[in-house]
């Protein structure tokens, strides 16, 4: 009959719209929890699943993805994930939204149970001890170098240039000795006396005319000998000046080397090791915070949940037809709140993030976040992230910070930083593992206190701390994210330079006084020895003059 009702069909539907109902959000759940944990290698869990049936909405609460490296530690909690969602793709394992509101987001929080997934290898929670603020730390030893290690030979500036000048005098002796030789050689001297003699005794016309020519000759290869006497002259008055020089520059050299070695006492290694003691640390604390998150087990994969199999006694994914694959998570624009105090940084955010998801190689697009950090010490902060996996692993962060009011920052274990108005830029890139960028901070207001071994010591330099007002620092980032090197340049350098020096300035002049004294007590014995090579490089204007002499005689007789 036409207008009869089945009611057995209309029961069984109706059975089917009931545990629909009641199912659909705990099997949600599995489904989600399954597909997170498979994906990323590490306990995903939720602690409930609701479904808006009248407007296709679904709100996750509770979601925790567990630390692969510490099992009982969650690596990110989200309170509260809100989205539109097709319901069908979120039974296969995919929650895929146009917006998404995620709130109350943190990180590195405890756990209560461990996260550990069976038959996956967890890391052993290694404690990769990076240097922070509260790491014991101290000023590089401000005690002066030892001075027998500095008047030794193998270390003495001053014996360096000792040395050079002996080698110059041993080697321009040798070589005027032999120009010398060759000038007065017995052979050739012989042979122009000889020449003389003959053309004295030419007689008759013819011969007096031969001998005429012969004289001419002779005369012109004196001339010769005597032009290169010149030149010998020349350059031997020159390296004689040279010489000269040399040993006035010697005389001054313990005191020049004296300077050089206490310029660089109070801070051994340079100042700039001072701005990276203080800085550096921290700032490398914060990249082996990146570091954890671009790791190679947190970087995606490519794997889809229809492509996992399943825990035994787990159940199975519901895979639907595709027209293309879908990530496990694609939020297309999400709301983003929650704080990054897990993390070692003292502020909450809230902005929003653009295609953010676990596999951009099937999204097509990077994931780009935008956020506003808030604290109540900062006038204004801004963290700008872009990540693009879908080639080589791409990472850059850009930070503005303004108006950060420090207070009581301990920057070592000698130095603390009471007060300072801080701001803060910071951009930096990885590509792979390749680190780059830069971090600058300008603070004024600065209160800058010294306690510990060197200011008991030393108390004039903790009077010279209080006058510092002003501190700017730049950080030059480069090598790997395993390895990264912070070259670190400061105006606090400079000024704790200051500050050690002028707390040592009566031991430096005693110490440089003494120092002085022996270089030169080295040098005038170094000297002693040299006399004599001195002596007979000298007097080799003696044999140059002999040598001119005898060529003079010959010459004169014709």
């Amino acid at each position: 009959m036409k207008g009869m009702i089945r009611w057995s069909g209309l029961g069984v539907a109706a059975v089917f719209v009931v545990l629909a109902f009641f199912l659909l959000e705990p099997l949600l759940k599995l489904v989600i929890e399954q597909a997170g944990t498979r994906a990323l290698s590490t306990r995903v869990t939720l602690d409930s699943v609701s479904i808006g049936w009248s407007d296709s909405s679904l709100s996750l609460k509770g979601l925790e993805v567990a630390d692969k490296a510490q099992p009982m530690q969650n690596k990110v909690e989200v309170d509260l994930i809100a989205l539109q969602i097709n319901a069908l793709e979120a039974l296969s394992g995919h929650l895929v939204s146009d917006q998404a509101t995620l709130a109350g987001i943190q990180f590195n929080t405890p756990r209560t149970s461990s996260g550990a997934v069976d038959d996956m290898v967890t890391l052993s929670n290694v404690d990769e001890k990076v240097g922070s603020a509260s790491d014991s730390l101290s000023l590089p030893g401000v005690d002066l170098p030892d001075m027998d290690e500095l008047v030794s030979k193998e270390n003495s500036l001053t014996y360096q240039r000792y040395k050079a000048l002996r080698e110059y005098i041993d080697t321009n002796k040798d070589a005027f000795e032999q120009r010398i030789e060759a000038l007065k050689d017995k052979k050739k001297l012989e042979d122009y006396k000889a020449r003389l003699k003959e053309i004295k005794k030419a007689k008759g016309f013819m011969g007096k005319l031969e001998a005429v020519s012969k004289a001419k000759q002779l005369k012109k290869d004196i001339d010769k000998d005597l032009k290169e006497i010149k030149r010998l002259k020349k350059d031997f008055n020159a390296s004689v000046a040279e010489v000269k020089r040399r040993v006035e520059e010697l005389k001054k050299s313990p005191q020049q080397e004296a300077d050089q070695i206490l310029a660089k006492v109070g801070i051994e290694g340079g100042t700039q090791q001072v701005a990276e003691m203080l800085f550096g640390p921290e700032l490398k604390g914060y990249l082996q915070q990146l570091k954890s998150f671009t790791s190679s087990e947190g970087k995606a994969s490519d794997t889809t949940p229809e492509d996992l199999q399943p825990e035994r006694g787990q159940g199975i994914f519901v895979a639907f037809e595709e027209e293309q694959k879908l990530p496990l998570v694609w939020f297309k624009l999400a709301q983003l709140s929650g704080d990054f105090n897990g993390l070692g940084i003292p502020f909450a955010f809230q902005g929003e993030a653009t295609h953010l998801t676990d596999q951009q190689t099937l999204t097509g697009k990077p994931t780009a976040v935008a956020l506003d950090l808030i604290n109540d010490q900062v006038k204004s902060a801004k963290l700008g992230v872009i990540v693009d996996t879908r080639t080589a692993q791409k990472i850059s962060l850009d930070t503005q910070i303004t108006g950060y009011q420090v207070k009581d920052m301990p920057l070592s274990g000698d130095f603390n930083l009471d007060q300072g108005l801080a701001d803060v830029t910071a951009k930096i890139k990885l590509v792979e593992d390749a680190l780059s960028g830069d971090v600058s901070m300008d603070m004024t207001q600065v209160g800058l206190t010294g306690s510990g071994s060197l200011f008991d010591k030393y108390p004039s330099a903790k009077e010279a701390l209080a006058t510092v007002n002003k501190v700017d620092a730049t950080a030059v980032l480069s090598g790997s994210i395993d390895e990264p090197g912070v070259d670190i340049t400061s105006n606090l350098d400079k000024v704790l330079s200051n500050v050690v020096n002028k707390a040592l300035e009566g031991q430096i002049a005693s110490y440089k006084t003494e120092l002085t004294g022996r270089l030169d007590a080295m040098l005038q014995e170094e000297l002693k020895d040299m006399e004599g090579s001195k002596s007979d490089y000298l007097s080799l204007s003696d044999d140059i003059a002999g040598t001119e002499g005898l060529l003079d005689n010959i010459l004169g007789g014709l």
